[in-house]
């Protein structure tokens, strides 16, 4: 069975073994934590860790690698 993380949509594999489980999930490329409960194979609760805050975009808008693509246009 797997997750998408709702904060940045990574697919997270969840091979705890059984179909039930309880508890936070991390994922692996933003590092944000998720309480999760999956029961009988069913997601019954994906919710933001209250122990954890969402990790901050340590890049301001504009200033990753799409900023220095030219749209197909031209410059306006």
């Amino acid at each position: 069975m797997s997750l998408r993380c709702f904060y940045c949509g990574h697919c997270l594999p969840l091979d705890q073994g059984g179909d039930t489980f309880h508890g936070p999930l991390r994922c692996r490329v933003c590092k944000n934590v998720m309480m999760v409960r999956v029961e009988r194979g069913l997601l019954r609760v994906m919710a933001p860790c209250p122990q954890a805050a969402p990790n901050p975009d340590p890049a301001p808008l504009g200033a990753g690698p799409a900023a220095l693509v030219p749209s197909p246009g031209g410059p306006r």
